[in-house]
């Protein structure tokens, strides 16, 4: 069952009811405007179950990735979310490109990618950050040193063998970020 949002937050409503439960009923005359409430009280407050989060842009692509390479469509996602912002035309300044910021020319070729422009359509840059997560998640056999990998570059990881106090941030965000769109998804 939807539910349609309260024109007050909880947050207001609460206050509106403290200050009515701590007046008299001659006070509450003089401390609101008269107006009509009621509808604000009797209104339901139950918070909608599916908030803008979960409704993330290419979500069928995530999907579609998420299944080939066996992962949650949200943990790409939040990843893709971390990396650009969902933007499919970002390019960073060490020329990562795309939804999931495949580093050009290095990754993309890895991947089998030759031509630049693929890195551009966002369900191809999301099947191939999928790819890549994968590969990583199976080289150090860790989520979290495959989420350091991807970010920070894969030699520099396979030398210490460690995550980078950069690194914990940037986990931190994309796991975050998972959690509340799985919270949010139904998943």
């Amino acid at each position: 069952m939807k539910y349609k949002y309260s024109n007050v937050s909880p947050v207001v409503l609460l206050g509106i009811l403290f200050i009515l439960s701590s007046c008299d009923s001659n006070d509450t005359k003089e401390a609101l405007p008269e107006k009509n409430y009621s509808n604000i009280i009797q209104s339901p407050l139950i918070f909608n179950p599916e908030p803008a989060v979960s409704r993330y842009p290419y979500k069928e692509c995530f999907f579609i990735a998420a299944e080939k390479h066996k992962l949650d469509a949200e943990y790409l996602a939040a990843i893709a979310s971390v990396e650009s912002s969902f933007n499919p035309l970002a390019e960073s300044s060490s020329n990562a490109i795309g939804l999931m910021q495949i580093q050009w020319p290095g990754t993309a070729q890895e991947l089998g990618v030759t031509n630049k422009e693929e890195l551009y359509k966002p369900c191809n840059n999301i099947d191939l950050g999928a790819k890549y997560i994968v590969i990583l998640e199976d080289r150090f056999n860790s989520k979290l040193l495959a989420l350091s990998a991807y970010f920070e570059g894969p030699t520099k990881v396979s030398k210490t063998k460690t995550i980078s106090t950069i690194s914990i941030n940037y986990i931190d965000r994309v796991l975050s970020r998972e959690k509340a769109l799985k919270g949010y998804s139904g998943s």
